[in-house]
């Protein structure tokens, strides 16, 4: 058997398994149940990742402060990149390049001027995560 077509891959995920894909039917029951767990899922992302900064937010104003260790500035590291995979897997395309930023600059901040930076650059992440995704698996 060649590689399945879109169709039938979109039949086979749909719940419709390889039968679908034989008799080119679709269960639209099926289709539906599928795109409701999808948007599930991705609200559940969506709300993780507004979580996500706003532990960023909370970091950048310690930081802000002069009170930030390298352990700290790490660890803000590695929630903005958890954060960036995670937008751009749901289509949050501007948060994850935004979220990239914020990365290295918690790896690299140094003086008002970088944390300032980094402090809009999270209020900027926030909005865009509150505004839809750019791109949608569920269109």
């Amino acid at each position: 058997m060649g590689r399945m077509s879109k169709h039938e891959c979109q039949a086979v995920n749909a719940g419709g398994g390889a039968d679908a894909v034989r008799s080119g039917t679709r269960d639209p029951a099926a289709d539906e149940d599928a795109r409701n767990r999808a948007a599930d899922i991705a609200d559940r992302a969506r709300a993780r990742n507004i979580g996500r900064a706003d532990e960023l937010a909370a970091w950048a104003s310690i930081g802000e402060q002069g009170e930030l260790s390298s352990e700290q500035r790490g660890e803000a590291a590695e929630i903005a990149h958890q954060l960036a995979g995670s937008a751009g897997t749901f289509g949050y395309l501007a948060a994850t390049d935004v979220a990239r930023e914020v990365e290295k600059l918690f790896s690299e901040a140094d003086g008002a001027e970088s944390w300032t930076r980094l402090t809009e650059c999270v209020r900027d992440l926030l909005r865009r995560l509150r505004e839809p995704p750019e791109l949608s698996a569920l269109d």
